[in-house]
């Protein structure tokens, strides 16, 4: 529940992430897991998010292959990407 802002005191149905240790923590890899269980939680099309996806990774087809491919699958198809943040 939010604590601040226009949504303070209001359920919103969101989630928050508290990183422990800023060394460990691997950011995308919990996106994408993040990604997959709300795209599983609303599988009754309650909720359009395709495009979405697609214009804030900046690649089409990405809200495709984040639902159909595993994460693991997902994160060897972008490793070089990702070394270059590294």
């Amino acid at each position: 529940m939010p604590t601040f802002n226009k949504y303070a005191n209001e359920v919103c149905g969101g989630a928050e992430v508290h990183v422990i240790d800023r060394k460990k923590y691997q950011s995308v890899t919990v996106a994408l897991h993040m990604i997959k269980a709300y795209l599983e939680a609303i599988k009754d099309g309650s909720m359009k998010i395709t495009t979405g996806l697609d214009i804030m990774f900046g690649v089409r087809g990405t809200f495709e292959n984040i639902r159909t491919k595993e994460v693991v699958a997902l994160l060897k198809d972008c490793q070089a990407e990702r070394e270059l943040y590294m």
